[in-house]
């Protein structure tokens, strides 16, 4: 059986819904397997130990920089990491957008050239549409790292 461990700051919404989509996934293709969440922060809901690196054999990572707060406390043995690019834009618990994020995100879009002429009316829009935790979380195919059999 396989144990996958989702990660990311605190351990309340990214990580939240990466266990509710990965333990679907396993029903759906009765695949064994566990599946637990914890945050990287000292303050998390339920924080990173080494316990939970010890129990899983694949973790998810919210975002790379979570990663490598992981690698520099925990010792990893042979586990298989995984991160999946997933910035923190949502409301504490909920898979919504963040009103007060939209601002930072504008700036991020417009500097990265996603939006050539941005209009920010219609762009709230897009953002909200494009960062919903849920579409973010089905784009990202975690279907592709369930092991099967």
């Amino acid at each position: 059986m396989t144990n996958y461990l989702a990660v990311c700051s605190m351990g309340i919404t990214r990580s939240v819904f990466l266990k509710q989509d990965i333990s679907r996934l396993l029903v759906a293709q009765s695949t064994g397997g566990e599946v637990r969440n914890a945050g990287v922060t000292f303050y998390a809901n339920t924080p990173l130990t080494q316990e939970l690196v010890d129990w899983s054999n694949i973790i998810l990572f919210a975002e790379e920089e979570i990663e490598q707060e992981a690698i520099k406390r925990f010792r990893f043995n042979g586990q298989k990491t995984i991160d999946l690019d997933i910035q923190d834009f949502y409301e504490q618990g909920r898979g919504c957008f963040a009103e007060d994020k939209y601002e930072s995100v504008l700036d991020m879009m417009t500097n990265t050239g996603m939006f050539q002429e941005i209009r920010r009316i219609q762009a709230k829009q897009e953002i909200k549409e494009r960062w919903n935790l849920r579409m973010v979380l089905d784009s990202r195919n975690l279907g592709q790292y369930i092991v099967r059999g």
